[in-house]
């Protein structure tokens, strides 16, 4: 005679990592390919079968961790082909609502939708609703590991963030990418990892520019030097200062970067 037994229903295993939304009426699953904490924002890149990329990036405020919508700062950005599409939330452009988020753990939760507009051609509009993201692990780091500081042709700019720090063990150099809360994007794609002051040509930098022109700057017009005063490749540590001449593709306009200060570690 076999004896009885209960059987016990298993939970279902969590998902990690799990992004979607709906673009002009088609679901896509997407693929994340880096998510990281800042000390009051969250940046998350990923893309779509095909290869177009998506990112949010979300400003967030008290110990609810509230997220910010009136800002320029929280945007959802596309990048399909050649085109780039934005939406700045603002509440008109669309929104972003984190539903959970496990602080101790790194692991974050929301949703969004958003009307994207193209950059080279404002008649063009994407709209993204049903987005959400899911059990998000978040790489982290606090303000105390990251600095950033300049001014821009003489106007210091508040609130700069690095958004991301890679090391390229081939080619021995750090990139880093930096944005300010009004919506400027700093990136220097070529960093030498030895100390010594070294000069910037042409594609090692470029500064995209929110407001009022949203203008790149990438040419290099003038005298443009970063100095690396401190690395560590092994522990990611990063520390330099920078002054930086640019000149637009688009219009020729000139931009300075002075007092330029960056220090990244992740120890």
């Amino acid at each position: 005679m076999l004896a009885s037994c209960n059987l016990i229903e298993l939970e279902p295993e969590e998902e990690f990592n799990v992004i979607y939304l709906t673009a002009d009426g088609k679901k896509l699953n997407l693929e994340l390919l880096s998510a990281g904490l800042g000390n009051n924002f969250i940046e998350i890149e990923c893309e779509d079968p095909v290869g177009n990329g998506y990112e949010l990036t979300i400003l967030m405020e008290g110990d609810d961790y509230k997220v910010v919508n009136n800002t320029s700062f929280t945007l959802i950005s596309i990048t399909k082909g050649d085109s780039y599409f934005k939406a700045n939330i603002n509440n008109a452009g669309g929104t972003i609502q984190i539903t959970d988020f496990k602080i101790e753990d790194l692991i974050v939760s929301g949703t969004f939708e958003a009307t994207l507009i193209n950059r080279e051609d404002t008649t063009e509009v994407m709209q993204i609703t049903d987005g959400a993201f899911r059990n998000i692990k978040l790489n982290g780091y606090s303000d105390e590991h990251c600095q950033l500081n300049y001014a821009e042709n003489g106007i210091v700019q508040f609130g700069n963030v690095v958004l991301s720090l890679q090391y390229d063990s081939i080619l021995n150099t750090f990139g880093i990418v930096a944005r300010s809360y009004q919506n400027d994007q700093l990136q220097i794609i070529r960093i030498p990892a030895v100390l010594g002051t070294y000069n910037m040509n042409y594609g090692d930098v470029s500064y995209d520019v929110y407001s009022p022109s949203d203008n790149n700057y990438e040419e290099i017009y003038g005298p443009s030097t970063i100095e690396v005063i401190a690395i560590d490749t092994f522990n990611q540590t990063l520390e330099m200062t920078f002054d930086l001449h640019l000149k637009s593709g688009w219009d020729s306009t000139v931009i300075h970067l002075t007092e330029g200060y960056l220090k990244f570690s992740t120890e």
